[in-house]
């Protein structure tokens, strides 16, 4: 959205979109997370020689449920995919990382608009925030 946009628009309107990039955001980070954990499968059992037909035999599964698995159609629950670790002598170590600081988002919102006071806000996929800060003004 453009910052000319972003002045016309309703709070209303600015906040519907909002919440439709972080409904997207929120699907972009489930597709990630099933794309990481099936590609990290695929490369242990490519490095210990292990294909589709075998991991489907130690789980006791068809090989189009593993090729389901691996390709993301079908859900892993978190049981199948310690069970797949296991098969492959590997844990999963679990960490995170905040995706975005709230009061960043939202502190703007709140904000009354004010004219030629925009910036890209860190960390909320570049919507614009008000601020006084001078050095972050630009013309509109």
């Amino acid at each position: 959205m453009n910052i000319e946009g972003m002045k016309t628009m309703e709070r209303g309107g600015f906040l519907d979109n909002l919440i439709e990039e972080f409904g997207s955001k929120r699907v972009y980070e489930n597709e990630k997370l099933i794309f990481d954990v099936t590609e990290m499968i695929e490369i242990l059992m490519e490095d210990k020689k292990i294909n589709k037909s075998k991991l489907a035999q130690l789980l006791s599964v068809s090989i189009s449920n593993v090729s389901q698995m691996l390709n993301g159609t079908k859900n892993m629950t978190l049981r199948t995919v310690s069970d797949i670790l296991f098969h492959l002598d590997e844990r999963m170590l679990v960490s995170h990382e905040q995706l975005y600081l709230e009061s960043e988002i939202f502190d703007y919102v709140a904000a009354p608009l004010e004219k030629e006071s925009y910036s890209v806000c860190p960390n909320t996929f570049n919507t614009p925030k008000l601020t006084g800060d001078s050095k972050h003004k630009q013309a509109a």
